[in-house]
């Protein structure tokens, strides 16, 4: 029965646990020679000035992101993250989005696939087997990994997923801005 910063109903308190455990590291950024060692390749930061960095999330926390989502879709009163329009119709672009969401961390669980063993103890009160999963687990040290996004990360205001480097007929660069359908309303529900 113990819980998790992370469990319970929400709260101001608790939604700042989610918050703090991954918008840290959902845009960030590595230099030129690494992202040069990508199987794919990335985008340059659309700044000024820091056009030879490049843009990146580490997946753990895109997935921490996506779990956060479903949570909030669990609590449609306090959360903006339920499925209907005022007239009852399905709001498709935030269904979509937490459909992704929830495909997201199925696919990190198959991924990693946690094979650590859950076991079974009687329990009086239930008169019956159930499982237990206090178990130990083998992990990686979620805190480093973020702190070292964290020193790389981006600010909010700095941030604009709309806008893209390109290099100009001189060698040099100019940030173009495209028009991102998915922050004024129109076109498909791209924003997943």
């Amino acid at each position: 029965n113990d819980k998790t910063p992370f469990q319970g109903w929400p709260t101001d308190e608790i939604d700042r646990v989610w918050l703090d455990s991954y918008l840290p590291g959902i845009v960030s950024t590595i230099d030129s020679h690494s992202a040069s060692q990508l199987l794919d390749q990335t985008e340059r930061l659309p700044l000024a000035g820091r056009e030879d960095e490049y843009v990146i999330t580490l997946d753990v926390f895109h997935q921490m992101h996506c779990l956060d989502i479903v949570r909030m879709a669990l609590y449609r009163d306090r959360y903006d993250k339920h499925f209907y329009f005022p007239n009852g119709t399905v709001d498709y672009c935030k269904w979509l989005h937490v459909d992704h969401c929830l495909d997201q961390v199925r696919q990190a669980l198959v991924c990693n696939a946690d094979v650590s063993v859950v076991h079974y103890a009687w329990s009086d009160t239930v008169q019956g087997n159930r499982p237990r999963v206090d178990n130990q687990h083998t992990c990686r040290n979620y805190t480093k990994i973020l702190e070292w996004a964290s020193t790389r990360s981006i600010e909010a205001q700095d941030w604009h997923p709309s806008r893209h480097v390109v290099e100009d007929e001189n060698g040099g660069f100019r940030i173009e801005k495209g028009r991102n359908h998915a922050l004024d309303g129109q076109g498909e529900c791209n924003a997943v």
